[in-house]
């Protein structure tokens, strides 16, 4: 039996392994309330230089645009290059660096016939689109997607103007509410706002920049965020794995051993719903070839030479996009 002292001996050991394992447990919450405090302080600090850095392209890029023509269409005064990277980020935004690794990381393989699709779509609007609707645009100075129907089809200027304008802004609110979305799920997971509240300020910003200056300002916002994406998608995943390999990380190892398995979707494809499947992440090229956002970027091109000489900025971005998020 034990005795009172080897008792009140045994218990009071306990208590002070228990203080011990408190003690611990206290120090590493507090060394991780200590970083999150500082991950969060350094995020505030870089928010604020990429919105002084965004503020200082509006304000630039807003004094050249004087005429209507100019803050609709940018009037002939955007540089190829920029239309490019502007139709890519415009895109290849908050669905990509969200949505489509989102849906990568729960479906798995079965995310690559989106990717098909999406690649697709974007290579027949450059190869087949773009030429033709930079000339069209020329041809009768149409400032919209609605104005270029209307005066390629006689007759029915009135009829297919309402019409397309319709189509336009009905499916584009669903669109703007989805952006928006996503506005709201980076200023909740980053600063850990309100999603509403980050949602009301991603709009705020948008509307502010696109009031200045109009098309001409929204491709210069466009093109500094696609060259952002680029670093985010490419930079930084070969950055990481440089690190990676100088701390004598196996990838490979690290991948095999992890607890979460990628689904490969095998038995669904060898099913009759498997075409669907397929014919359904295809069917997203489809898309791409309506999106007056995108068109724009064509209309805007200054002549066929440039119209040209883009299409090899924005087709390997695609590719590059896609390939290094899947």
């Amino acid at each position: 039996m034990q005795s009172l002292e080897e008792f009140f001996s045994v218990k009071k050991n306990t208590t002070d392994i228990n203080a011990k394992d408190k003690t611990v447990s206290n120090k590493i919450g507090s060394f991780f309330y200590l970083y999150r405090n500082e991950k969060k302080e350094k995020m505030i600090i870089v928010f604020i230089a990429y919105m002084v850095i965004l503020t200082g392209i509006v304000i630039y890029s807003a004094r050249r645009s004087k005429t209507n023509d100019d803050f609709v269409l940018g009037g002939k005064k955007i540089s190829g290059f920029s239309l490019a990277l502007s139709e890519r980020a415009t895109g290849e935004s908050a669905w990509l660096l969200l949505g489509l690794t989102g849906y990568a990381y729960s479906e798995g393989m079965a995310a690559i016939w989106v990717a098909l699709g999406c690649v697709s779509g974007i290579l027949f609007l450059w190869i087949f689109l773009a030429e033709p609707l930079q000339q069209l645009t020329e041809k009768t100075g149409a400032l919209t997607v609605p104005t270029l129907f209307s005066a390629k089809f006689k007759g029915t200027n009135r009829s297919f103007g309402i019409l397309s304008s319709v189509i336009i802004i009905f499916f584009f609110v669903l669109y703007i509410a989805a952006q928006f979305s996503g506005a709201g799920k980076i200023f909740n997971d980053t600063f850990h706002i309100d999603p509403f509240w980050g949602m009301v300020i991603g709009s705020v910003l948008v509307t502010f920049y696109t009031m200045l200056g109009g098309f001409i300002t929204v491709v210069a916002t466009d093109a500094f965020q696609a060259i952002l994406m680029v670093f985010t998608t490419v930079v930084l995943p070969i950055i990481a794995l440089g690190i990676a390999a100088t701390y004598n990380i196996n990838i490979a190892e690290t991948i095999a051993h992890a607890s979460y398995t990628v689904p490969l979707n095998v038995g669904v494809a060898k099913q009759a719903t498997g075409g669907l499947l397929i014919l359904n992440g295809l069917s997203w090229a489809f898309g791409y070839t309506g999106q007056p956002q995108l068109l724009t970027r064509m209309m805007a091109m200054r002549n066929k030479k440039e119209t040209r000489q883009s299409r090899w900025v924005a087709m390997p971005g695609l590719c590059l996009h896609i390939a290094e998020l899947l």
